[in-house]
């Protein structure tokens, strides 16, 4: 039951109920640049992978601790993430995410050897940790419910952004500086975005439902009527004494896990978390490595090295532009159509593209002369994006925030996060050693079940968040 009182429920009820605003526009943006370095992390570290390779003399092993280094971190950060966003707040966390973005650019492009570059890796990747819980609910604890499910796909859109600045600024950073040494400045110019969003973050407000959590009305009340604004907010009844029950920060992980296991969150507990586990573990194997296997069939069509890698850049800034497609695409669909459906139907997609592209990979490899297959493997690429996009990697990263009560939703959020990065760690960690082993083919087909699975878990955990109001999960 709510412990809320009729003024808590009012407020919350108001910015459910909201008009969409210069306001809401204004946070939206700022914690899309977030997001944006997010992506563009994760993409200039695939983009750079074959110069990364080639300047430190890299194993099978040590590119896949490369590319896990990142998700490692992650990991990490996920948990740590929620539960600190929980206790101080979402606007303390986004300064200190930019500040952990700035620094871990500037020192990873700047890195003697590859163990500095692996430890800065790491720290990248618990800044892009903690920026998921804390992104997605700040912005789902703001947003009307009625543009809700568009804008948070919208402001998980930003990673396509951050993944076609990474195309474009590795391609250019290899013509500039026609070396190896190109991934220095490819990685170094990431430092950029952060400044950015630095500076337009010390305006941004507090969560007004997380103040409501604390009893802090009086502040609360204030945000509200601004994120309301021209719409007056209805008189409040006198009693407002505060909520019965404790925030998150009150409680430990253990204490968090227990209730997300219980009876009533079990079962959404289990759809936020195993579909997003399989999501990350297909995608992060695709993303880190599909420039690798780009520039390497590239090179098997003569192109020197450097050039191969600017070729393969400039193909992954096409599959970058099939990822804005999807993410446009569930834009439109996801308050019509819902997230169940789209996830379900978009896993189902990624099994049947990655299937092709396993076809298209053996097809390459018996003909190394043949143009055609690396040409399908390509538009087998961008299917795999688009179903990706239009589903399960804005579904996955959409629900934590809409499932869980206020006082546990970024705590829980970070934990579906962090489950999460254990999938695409693992997978990034095994896929160059099963290149190594079997080949492009035997790889991608390993990853079809993957999908299968999860498509299932979500038709079999099936919870429809479209159109529920957070007030209502509050209860």
């Amino acid at each position: 039951m709510s412990t809320d009182t009729p003024a808590v429920k009012a407020l919350k009820l108001a910015l459910d109920n909201a008009r969409l605003g210069r306001e809401h526009w204004w946070l939206w943006g700022i914690a899309g640049v977030c997001i944006l370095v997010d992506g563009y992390s994760m993409f200039i570290t695939a983009v750079a992978m074959p110069l990364l390779q080639k300047h430190f003399n890299m194993t099978a092993a040590q590119q896949g601790f490369a590319g896990a280094a990142l998700v490692m971190g992650a990991m990490v950060g996920a948990t740590a993430g929620g539960r600190l966003s929980d206790r101080f707040g979402r606007r303390r966390m986004f300064i200190a995410i930019l500040v952990a973005f700035l620094i871990g650019f500037v020192m990873q492009a700047t890195a003697p050897s590859l163990n500095a570059y692996l430890f800065w890796q790491l720290e990248l990747g618990a800044a892009i940790g903690v920026g998921y819980p804390v992104c997605a609910t700040y912005i789902s604890e703001y947003m009307p419910t009625a543009f809700r499910g568009r804008m948070l796909i919208g402001l998980f859109a930003f990673q396509a952004v951050g993944a076609l600045l990474a195309s474009l600024s590795g391609s250019n950073a290899i013509r500039a500086v026609n070396s190896v040494e190109a991934w220095r400045v490819m990685i170094g110019l990431g430092a950029l975005p952060a400044v950015v969003g630095l500076i337009f973050c010390l305006r941004m407000p507090e969560s007004a439902r997380w103040l409501l959590a604390r009893d802090r009305i009086a502040e609360a009340t204030e945000l509200v009527k601004r994120f309301i604004a021209p719409t007056p907010l209805p008189a409040l009844p006198a009693n407002t004494p505060g909520t019965a029950q404790p925030p998150a920060e009150n409680l430990s992980t253990l204490q968090v896990l227990k209730e997300m296991a219980s009876p009533k969150m079990r079962r959404d507990a289990v759809l936020a978390v195993v579909p997003w586990f399989m999501c990350d573990a297909v995608h992060f194997a695709i993303v880190m490595f599909a420039p690798f296997i780009l520039e390497k069939m590239l090179q098997a069509d003569g192109l020197p090295f450097l050039d191969g890698c600017i070729r393969a850049a400039q193909a992954n800034l096409l599959l970058s532009v099939s990822l804005l497609i999807g993410f446009g695409l569930n834009c439109w669909m996801i308050d019509r159509v819902g997230r169940m459906k789209l996830q379900v139907f978009g896993f189902l997609g990624m099994a049947a593209s990655l299937g092709v592209l396993g076809w298209f990979a053996s097809m390459a490899h018996a003909n190394p002369g043949d143009r055609t297959p690396v040409m399908l493997m390509f538009f087998a690429f961008i299917g795999f994006n688009l179903c990706l996009n239009i589903g399960p990697n804005a579904t996955t990263f959409m629900l934590p925030a809409e499932l869980f009560p206020t006082r546990l939703r970024a705590s829980a959020h970070g934990i579906a996060t962090s489950i999460g990065r254990m999938g695409a760690a693992s997978c990034v960690l095994v896929v160059p050693l099963l290149q190594s082993a079997f080949g492009n083919a035997v790889m991608l087909w390993c990853l079809v079940p993957l999908a299968g699975v999860a498509s299932l878990v979500t038709f079999l955990c099936w919870h429809e968040t479209k159109g529920v109001n957070l007030e209502d999960v509050d209860g």
